[in-house]
């Protein structure tokens, strides 16, 4: 029996180039994502930055109320 790493790498040579360079490259700009996510936006900067969960979510699902026309606004 075959190793799985010798499967995969058979299968990979069967592959046209184009399709072995296109996946090439998602792979790299998901692992660019990944590590811009990580550097950037897994945790607030500070921890008076952060914000209770149930805060956001009033203050997302609260009614907003229509912010008040300038009385010279041209219709």
């Amino acid at each position: 029996m075959r190793t799985l790493l010798a499967v995969c790498r058979a299968r990979w040579r069967r592959l046209s180039s184009l399709t072995r360079d296109v996946t090439f490259v998602l792979a790299l700009k998901v692992t660019a994502l990944g590590i811009l996510w990580a550097l950037f936006f897994s945790a607030p900067l500070a921890r008076h930055m952060s914000v209770a969960p149930d805060r956001v979510a009033e203050r997302l699902l609260a009614p907003s109320t229509p912010s008040p026309e300038p009385a010279n606004a041209l219709r």
